[in-house]
């Protein structure tokens, strides 16, 4: 019998509502080798369709191939969708520099340096992976979305620069972020922290084109963060917030 466990995520916004959702953690069913056989028949047939329609957006999230080289005859796709997968080394698809779009959220690749190989990069989701340094992320200058952050020490310092992004999503901190980086990401429309931990939302004051930010601690606002949301809610930035509570 498969065994599931539950997640209870209470969520709150600041206009007063309230409502529980009650969504699974983990389901297993069936041995890992059925189950990574089936990722690879998925990957295979994903590939297959893409390249009988010339696909622009290649969707492998959740499969798997046993060889990444083959995306690199594939010029005509332009964004590539690779999250929740075993692929870990960026320069197996270096010959796509044509990607405009890159998914490797929860994968396995550990360094992201392989990104200079993708200089047209409009949308860039890295998020959960196991590499520690975005350095990298910094030389991408046509970003305009991206997604970062895991449970992994990361330092928010290299994305200063980046001052065409409009939406940042940062997850799953391991400690309070200090987000100063962000005031000089000048075109910042909406911020999403998730659950993510900070040590101040000030830094967002300096954020002229900002619209948008939502955050999901595990307690309510201290009187501090409070009187930054109000803040920010002056200048007529939409903030939300989710209290999640988490019941395994």
């Amino acid at each position: 019998m498969p065994r599931t466990s539950f997640k209870l995520y209470l969520t709150a916004t600041l206009a007063g509502l309230s409502f529980g959702i009650l969504a699974a953690c983990q389901v297993t069913t069936g041995s890992s080798t059925d189950y990574i056989q089936q990722q690879y028949q998925m990957g295979e047939e994903r590939l297959a369709a893409c390249i009988a329609t010339s696909c622009s957006r290649m969707d492998l999230d959740g499969a798997r191939l046993r060889d990444y080289t083959v995306l690199n005859d594939l010029t005509h796709i332009t964004a590539l969708m690779i999250s929740y997968t075993d692929f870990a080394d960026l320069t197996q698809i270096s010959g796509m520099s044509q990607l405009q779009e890159l998914h490797i959220g929860s994968s396995q690749v550990d360094n992201l340096s392989g990104l200079s190989a993708f200089p047209n990069l409009r949308v860039l989701h890295a998020q959960d992976v196991l590499a520690t340094d975005l350095t990298p992320i910094a030389g991408l200058s046509q970003l305009r979305e991206l997604a970062v952050g895991g449970y992994v020490e990361q330092d928010l310092g290299p994305l200063a620069n980046l001052s065409r992004v409009e939406r940042l999503l940062i997850t799953n901190s391991v400690e309070p972020l200090d987000l100063s980086p962000l005031a000089s990401m000048r075109a910042l429309r909406e911020l999403d922290l998730s659950s993510t931990e900070f040590q101040s939302l000030g830094p967002l004051m300096q954020l002229p084109r900002l619209r948008q930010v939502s955050f999901a601690p595990y307690s309510d606002p201290t009187a501090a963060e409070q009187a930054e949301i109000d803040r920010l809610q002056a200048r007529g930035v939409v903030v939300e917030y989710e209290v999640l509570v988490i019941v395994c």
